[in-house]
C-alpha cells in the first residue's frame, strides 16, 4: 500500500484480479483497509474492506482537490455505517458483519468469483452466507474460505437493487428466450421487437471488446438512441446514439424483466417524450450550441473503437467537421479539437460521469 494514506484520502486501489476501485479512505492498519467506495460519477457507493494482501497497489488520485470538491455536491452522501472494528483483518470485519441487516458482496481471491448474501455465522477458517442467487432465489449456509476473501463490499447501490429482485423473485425470476442477432437485416429487426416490446438490448459495437445495454428511446434506418444501463448499479445513466451501420451485433437481455423491476423501484421507467433525430448528423446538431456554457457535455467516438473525445459541440458540418471545445479527464478545458462528421459512430451525453467532469470544470483550482 502506498505509505501515505491517512483517513479522506482518495486512493485508487488495484488487485491482482485486475479489478480497479477508487475510494475515500476511512482506516487502514496492517491487515486491511475500511473505505467508501466512489462510482464512475464521483458519487460515493457504500463501503468496501480489502486485505492488504489482496492489493497490487493503492495509489493517490490525480486532482483529488477536484474530485473533493464534486463529492462534496448535496446530491451525494456518505453511506450510514457502523464504526470499523479496532483491527482490519478479515476474523474481524466478518464479525462485524455477521447478520447485519445488509446484503454483502464477497470477492474472493479467484477472478470473477464472488458471492452476494447475507453473513450468519462464523466457523473456523469458514464464513457461512445466505447467498442470493443469480434468479433471486436463496441457498442458505454457503460456506467461503476466510483465507480466500480478497473483499467484501456492503451498501452499494448493485446490492441494492439485488435486495429489489430478491424480494420480488417469485415475479422476476423468469429468464426471457435468448435472442441475438448478427446480420444487418436480424440486427434492424430486432432492435425493432426490443423497442416496441421495451426489452433491455446490448448492443456490440464493430471492433470493440464489451457491449453497451439499455432501453431503446429512438430507431431509425440509420440511428439507435439507447438510454443506458449502467451494469455496475442497475441504473440508468444517460443516452447514447449509435449509427445502425456500426452495429456488429444485438442480443435481448433475458434478466429484463427483474432488471426492469429494479429500475421501476428508482422510479425510472418513465419514457422521455422528446422525439429523437433520425440521422447522427441531426442528433450532433441537436447537441451543438455555440456557446460552450449552454451546450451539454458529450462524448463522441469515431470509427476508430479505442478512441473518445469528451467536450462540448460547437458544429457539426454534414461534408466536414465536427467541432468541439476538448474537455480532459478531471475537468481540464484543453482547447479546440475536430474529426470528420461522417466517421463518428457513437455520441454520449447525460451520464452520471460526464456530469461528474462537467462538474468539476466549474471548481477553482
Amino acid at each position: 500500500m502506498a505509505s501515505t494514506t491517512s483517513s479522506g484520502e482518495l486512493l485508487r486501489l488495484s488487485f491482482a484480479a485486475g479489478d480497479h476501485i477508487e475510494v475515500e479512505l476511512i482506516r487502514a492498519d496492517d491487515s486491511g483497509l475500511v473505505a467508501l467506495k466512489i462510482d464512475n460519477a464521483y458519487r460515493y457507493d457504500g463501503c468496501l474492506w480489502a486485505s492488504k494482501q489482496a492489493l497490487d497497489n493503492a495509489n493517490a488520485l490525480e486532482h483529488s482537490l477536484r474530485l473533493k470538491g464534486w463529492l462534496a455536491r448535496t446530491d451525494t452522501q456518505r453511506p450510514l455505517q457502523p464504526p470499523p472494528p479496532p483491527q482490519l483483518g478479515p476474523h474481524q470485519i466478518v464479525d462485524s458483519l455477521i447478520d447485519n441487516e445488509h446484503l454483502v458482496a464477497v470477492h474472493t481471491d479467484e477472478e470473477d468469483r464472488f458471492f452476494v448474501g447475507w453473513l450468519r455465522s462464523h466457523r473456523g477458517e469458514d464464513v457461512l452466507l445466505d447467498e442470493v442467487l443469480a434468479d433471486g432465489s436463496r441457498r442458505l449456509g454457503t460456506p467461503v474460505r476466510l483465507t480466500e476473501i480478497q473483499r467484501i463490499e456492503w451498501c452499494t447501490r448493485y446490492l441494492e437493487a439485488i435486495a429489489v429482485i430478491h424480494t420480488t423473485a417469485d415475479q422476476a425470476s423468469a429468464l426471457a428466450p435468448f435472442k441475438n442477432a448478427t446480420s444487418r437485416l436480424e440486427i434492424m429487426g430486432l432492435l425493432a421487437e426490443a423497442a416496441r416490446c421495451e426489452v433491455l438490448v446490448h448492443i456490440v459495437r464493430t471492433g470493440e471488446p464489451g457491449w453497451y445495454s439499455g432501453l431503446i428511446v429512438g430507431l431509425s434506418s440509420d440511428l439507435v438512441v439507447l438510454r443506458e444501463l449502467n451494469e455496475e448499479t442497475l441504473e440508468l445513466d444517460g443516452y447514447q446514439g449509435f449509427r445502425t451501420n456500426c452495429i456488429a451485433s444485438v442480443a435481448l437481455d433475458q434478466k429484463t424483466v427483474a432488471r426492469k423491476r429494479v429500475l421501476m423501484s428508482r422510479g425510472q421507467l418513465d419514457r422521455p417524450t422528446l422525439m429523437w433525430p433520425n440521422s447522427m448528423l441531426a442528433l450532433l446538431t441537436l447537441l451543438t450550441h455555440p456557446d460552450r456554457e449552454s451546450a451539454p457535455l458529450v462524448a463522441v467516438c469515431d470509427d476508430d473503437p479505442s478512441a473518445s473525445f469528451v467536450g462540448h459541440l460547437i458544429e457539426a458540418k454534414p461534408d466536414g467537421d465536427t467541432t468541439m471545445y476538448y474537455v480532459a479527464p478531471y475537468g481540464v478545458d484543453d482547447g479546440q479539437f475536430s474529426l470528420p462528421t461522417k466517421t463518428i459512430d457513437v455520441v454520449e451525453w447525460g451520464s452520471g460521469y460526464l456530469a461528474a467532469i462537467a462538474g468539476m470544470r466549474r471548481l477553482p483550482g
